[in-house]
């Protein structure tokens, strides 16, 4: 990939047979390597920005079928939790990575009866919810309206409550409903750092 990205990227993006092989063949380091790679391109010739970001969205959704139909493989659990990791700060991936129907998914490998899979799958969410947090704080933060000086100067500022983000407005919680528990969860998980969870 890196000798002739100009020949390579065109034809994996093109095709979305090879990006779903991809994705089922986590279980090895250097794919999942190379996965994150593609994911973290911005432009491909000859590739137009939305078929770019339809293609990462089906490489996404692959990971997540594989991560939900695994059976028993802690290192490709552990390496499709590494590559979610990886490309949360991804800020052309936010609307995938916190869509109602891929939450969905995640948390049915949440639930599963395989104890390394479920704790994979909370570890992936434990990253997007600390991706939705700070994303809904940058829009919090960029919407604060201006003060002029006077304004300011009698504004007392409570540090706490001017950082704190709310997730019970957001689509995701919603959907989920509060009689699921979910949004307790998801409230406490956002408050976890991911690496000090291990497999």
């Amino acid at each position: 990939m890196s000798s002739k990205p100009e020949d390579f990227l065109p034809f994996v993006f093109e095709r979305i047979n090879v990006l779903k092989a991809f994705a089922t063949h986590a279980y090895n380091r250097s794919i999942t390597e190379n996965i994150v790679a593609l994911l973290q391109i911005k432009k491909v010739a000859e590739i137009p920005d939305d078929a770019l970001l339809d293609a990462k969205r089906v490489l996404l959704k692959q990971l997540l079928q594989t991560l939900v139909d695994g059976h028993s493989n802690e290192e490709m659990y552990l390496n499709i939790y590494q590559i979610f990791n990886d490309i949360a700060s991804n800020k052309q991936l936010y609307d995938i990575l916190s869509s109602e129907e891929f939450f969905a998914d995640l948390f049915k490998a949440c639930l599963d009866k395989d104890q390394n899979k479920s704790v994979a799958a909370s570890r992936i969410a434990s990253v997007l919810i600390r991706m939705l947090k700070g994303h809904l704080g940058e829009k919090k933060e960029a919407s604060s309206p201006f003060m002029d000086q006077e304004e300011e100067d009698n504004v007392v500022i409570d540090e706490d409550a001017q950082n704190e983000v709310s997730l019970e407005d957001h689509d995701i919680v919603k959907i989920l409903g509060k009689e699921s528990g979910i949004p307790a969860l998801l409230a406490s998980m956002a408050t976890v750092e991911a690496e000090t969870i291990t497999l």
